[in-house]
């Protein structure tokens, strides 16, 4: 969303709450005299924009974007990729794993420390990437057959890591797994 249509949205908002229909309804004028109508022409349209920027950054405030990857503590973009919040790393990590016919297998039995290297291994990452709720998208390019091979690939992972005893966080699309909190890999 670019910021023109957000400043936009945001003051139809403020002017739907205070039940204005366009700027000029929030406009008083008393009295006869040509000044004294401008004056308050200006105070009103001075508490209007008051308001308005008020109501943005209230908005601004309730819900910032978390600045942390969810897969690898670093530095995340601010934007939703596959449905969590990750770093520009990751996300093509996760698309990768997902295209490529590649299948990762971890040495550890899928017990590596991912907190100071996340390159350590690809099997855990992956996992984590499941289990934090990242699921693939429909995106331009992508062939409806595929996109179902990839949905029930995920799926799979998600039921073989329930079956380890971690679990996926937030909602899981036809999977057995139910909604609990993530157990650190």
């Amino acid at each position: 969303m670019s910021l023109t249509n957000y400043i936009n949205e945001t003051v139809n908002e403020v002017m739907e709450n205070e039940g204005l229909q366009n700027l000029e309804d929030g406009i008083v004028i008393e009295g006869n005299n040509e000044e004294n109508g401008n004056k308050i022409v200006e105070e009103n349209k001075n508490k209007n924009l008051k308001n308005r920027k008020r109501s943005a950054k209230a908005r601004r405030n309730i819900n910032p974007a978390p600045t942390e990857c969810s897969i690898c503590e670093r530095i995340a973009s601010g934007y939703l990729f596959y449905g969590v919040n990750c770093c520009d790393g990751c996300k093509h990590f996760f698309n990768r794993c997902i295209t490529s016919k590649n299948k990762y297998k971890c040495e550890k039995e899928g017990n590596c420390n991912l907190s100071n290297n996340i390159n350590v291994c690809k099997s855990c990452r992956f996992d984590k990437c499941i289990l934090k709720g990242m699921h693939i998208q429909t995106t331009k390019g992508r062939e409806p057959e595929k996109v179902l091979e990839i949905q029930t690939m995920i799926q799979n992972k998600r039921r073989e890591l329930a079956s380890k005893g971690k679990y996926v966080q937030g909602k899981s699309n036809n999977c057995a797994v139910e909604e609990i909190n993530f157990v650190d890999l």
